[in-house]
Parts: structure tokens; sequence; C-alpha cells
């Protein structure tokens, strides 16, 4: 198999480690979710909604601008 079917039965199978399920994570999807309603609803810097949930100004901005935590999880 090549490297994009063996990704995508990982997916497939729900034994991928993305998101919160990575051992590293330090969000929920539900954080993230949070995150992407602050972005919209308040007038928040992305560098204050990411010092609110302990992460930086750039994961802020990655989640904010859907770069990372996509909607296929």
């Amino acid at each position: 198999k090549t490297r994009a079917e063996n990704q995508a039965d990982k997916v497939r199978d729900g034994t991928d480690n993305r998101g919160e399920k990575h051992n590293m994570a330090k969000l929920s999807w539900d954080d993230v979710v949070a995150i992407r309603w602050m972005a919209a609803h308040t007038t928040l810097l992305h560098r204050e909604i990411g010092a609110l949930f302990g992460v930086s100004q750039a994961s802020s901005n990655r989640i904010i601008n859907h770069q990372t935590w996509r909607t296929t999880q």
C-alpha cells in the first residue's frame, strides 16, 4: 500500500492520533470550537485567545484559520 492508503486506513479505522488523540495535545475539540467562536464574536486578539488556552499566538492563528484541527476530525 501507499502512504496515502495507509493514512486513509488509519482515519477510517479510528487508529490515527490526530487532534485530541495525540499524546502531546493541549486542546480538545471543544477548545478548538471555543477558540474559533471567540475569534469570530469577540474583539480579543489571537494572542489573547491563545493565552487563555495555554497556546501560542501562532497556534491560535493556525486553529482560527483552519490550518490545523480541520473539521474532518
